[in-house]
Parts: structure tokens; sequence; C-alpha cells
């Protein structure tokens, strides 16, 4: 059974947890998302117990906003940013997103996701340790 190191938070504040399964992930996802409070967190999801210190292979998703989100995935075929091209432009400016304890700004480039399709994404990754397939990438 493969298992995946998940961590989110600040320099000072890292959450980190280990998975094996999807409700575990899902877990731990519905977690960060009620601590969070309404402030959108990055996620990452690494397989084989890489972490952000190390080269990764694995997804990014962020979790806090209401109608859109983002996955990012890393590994042989190189970083991807996924999107679903049926999904209108985002027009709301740019979104304050917690990754890793730096304030970072995510605009339409990034948040071309639902909620649903991203974690989707998370979990496919976690039952196959590969690059998901219900997104399209950007290459």
């Amino acid at each position: 059974m493969n298992t995946y190191s998940v961590e989110w938070g600040g320099w000072d504040d890292l959450g980190r947890a280990t998975v094996s399964n999807v409700a575990d992930l899902d877990a731990v996802l519905d977690q960060v998302a009620t601590d969070a409070e309404g402030h959108p967190y990055k996620i990452g999801i690494f397989a084989d117990g890489v972490t952000f210190d190390s080269l990764p292979v694995g997804v990014e998703v962020v979790v806090g906003l209401s109608d859109r989100s983002s996955v990012l995935y890393l590994g042989p075929e190189g970083a991807n940013i996924g999107y679903d091209p049926t999904l209108p432009a985002w027009e709301n400016g740019l979104v304050w997103v917690n990754a890793n304890g730096v304030p970072t700004d995510y605009d339409a480039d990034r948040l071309r996701l639902t909620p649903e399709q991203a974690r989707e994404a998370a979990r496919e990754f976690v039952r196959t340790g590969k690059r998901p397939t219900n997104v399209q990438w950007d290459e």
C-alpha cells in the first residue's frame, strides 16, 4: 500500500498528515478547509514520503474557495497546471492563498477548476500515484 505525505500551512505551523487512501485524504482536506475559516490554503500531496524540501512527485491543490480551485501536478511529465476548458474564465481578480506560509496571489491562470474537480484530481493521484486524468493539463 502506498502512503502519501500531506502538508499545508506556514513555516511555524506546518501541518502534516500521512494518508494511504481516498477516505483519509478527504478527511484531511475537509479538516484543513474547516480550520482555514474561509482563507484558501495550498495543500501538497506527495508520493512515497517526499516533501516540500525534496524534489516532489505529487499534486498541490487549493482548498477554501467556494467556487474555484487549482491543481498543480509535479512529476516525470513536468509541472503542469490542471484546467477545465469548459469552465468560464475567473473574473473575480486576485485571491490570496496561504502557500506554505507565504501569501501568494492566484489569478485566472491558476483558478481553472471547480473545488470538486481539484479534489477528484487529488483522489485519483492517491489511488494511482500518477498524473490525474480527470482534468486537462497545460504542458
